[in-house]
């Protein structure tokens, strides 16, 4: 954090939940090992669920926020199987989610636009004149980013599990909350709009009544054919 800001992190429990149908590359495993070693050293590893299921993500994501539910842990970090990230950057977010309840950090995409994944406001991607909350440390309020590298709290989590429907995935599968989806909505022109699992999940979370927030001084790596990166200060001066 900046300046004479302080920030406790005491009873704290961190569960890092990675949903995965795709090999993982050794620069993301050596990430993980590092921030489980990180929590641990610091009081605040409460389980780290890297789910194998071939299924589609939404599936994954919604059995992983049950586990997350059936745990001790305060708040639930949710990283993306193809991302490289730093662990200083990961102990920010964590600090930032002990205040702020749902904040994270954007990627880009894996082609040559890198294009960074966020919404600022009425669909909108790549809107870089940020204004940001001294009052939330210098994040910026967003509609929704990719779930790639955000931490939630139990609070919103739980609340809302209690207002979602429940779902199976399979015969034999469990119940779950039925958190995450892909979505349709309708625009002006009453033109449907398949909208991701995560950009939904984070409209359920403001409709709520909860803010969504970016950090934009983090950047993160997106593992493709090298590592793909941009941040928000060479996005915004492109």
């Amino acid at each position: 954090m900046s300046g004479d800001t302080q920030i406790d992190l005491a009873g704290m429990k961190i569960f890092v939940a990675m949903p995965t149908h795709r090999d993982v590359s050794p620069l993301t495993v050596n990430c993980l090992l590092a921030t489980q070693m990180f929590l641990v050293a610091h009081g605040l590893y409460g389980d780290m669920q890297v789910s194998t299921k071939p299924a589609p993500v939404c599936h994954a994501r919604a059995s992983l926020a049950q586990a997350f539910l059936n745990s001790d842990a305060t708040h639930v970090f949710w990283i993306d199987s193809d991302m490289t990230w730093r662990v200083e950057d990961f102990f920010r977010v964590c600090a930032l989610g002990s205040r702020l309840g749902c904040v994270g950090a954007a990627g880009c995409t894996k082609d040559d636009k890198r294009r960074l994944c966020a919404s600022f406001g009425n669909g909108k991607e790549e809107h870089y004149d940020l204004v940001r909350d001294p009052s939330a440390f210098g994040c910026v309020k967003v509609d929704g980013m990719g779930l790639a590298f955000a931490i939630i709290s139990r609070a919103i989590l739980q609340e809302l599990a209690d207002k979602a429907g429940r779902v199976r995935y399979g015969r034999d599968g469990e119940i779950v909350a039925d958190l995450f989806d892909f979505r349709k909505s309708i625009g002006p022109d009453c033109i449907s709009e398949v909208v991701g699992e995560d950009m939904a999940f984070f409209a359920d979370i403001r409709a709520l009544g909860h803010d969504v927030w970016l950090d934009p001084s983090i950047t993160l790596g997106h593992v493709g054919s090298h590592i793909y990166s941009r941040s928000f200060l060479e996005a915004a001066h492109a």
